[in-house]
């Protein structure tokens, strides 16, 4: 996959919008003209599993100049990941089943001041019991991490 960027990259938008859509689709969202922060949940049809970047514009043709745009990476698989606080299970998405012996990679977000901008490095990774359970090790700070 080739390497987009952030949004504080000059280009990032540029490299978004020239990515081929595998669906389009368009959604009608009331303007209520109230100033106020608005989310919806707008239902996606099946996917392949894969990475997807889903992209959202104000313009039809998506043109990086002069719209608004907004973006989210979504990953589609068929592992689901449950957690209450630290405490997490992967299971199987279709039979619900546990994943045991599955490794569990942390990659934390931060911002570097240095290169102004943000970065993701590898942290620490877990492997899953026989119920497909592990535990997260809490930090004594606040940070953004994905799996």
């Amino acid at each position: 996959m080739k390497k987009i960027g952030t949004q504080q990259d000059p280009k990032f938008w540029e490299s978004i919008v020239a990515l081929a859509p595998s669906k389009n689709w368009h959604v009608a969202v009331p303007d209520l003209q109230d100033y106020q922060v608005h989310s919806t949940e707008i239902k996606v049809d099946g996917l392949a599993i894969g990475m997807y970047c889903i992209v959202a514009s104000l313009d039809e043709n998506f043109t990086a100049n002069k719209n608004i745009l907004s973006q989210q990476w979504i990953y589609c698989s068929n592992i689901s990941l449950v957690h209450n606080n630290n405490d997490y299970h992967i299971l199987d998405r279709e039979t619900g089943r546990p994943l045991p012996n599955t490794i569990a990679q942390v990659w934390e977000t931060s911002y570097n001041s240095t290169k102004q901008k943000m970065e993701e490095k590898k942290a620490e990774e877990y492997i899953t019991d026989e119920n497909g359970y592990f535990k997260l090790t809490p930090s004594k700070t606040y940070r953004s991490f994905l799996f």
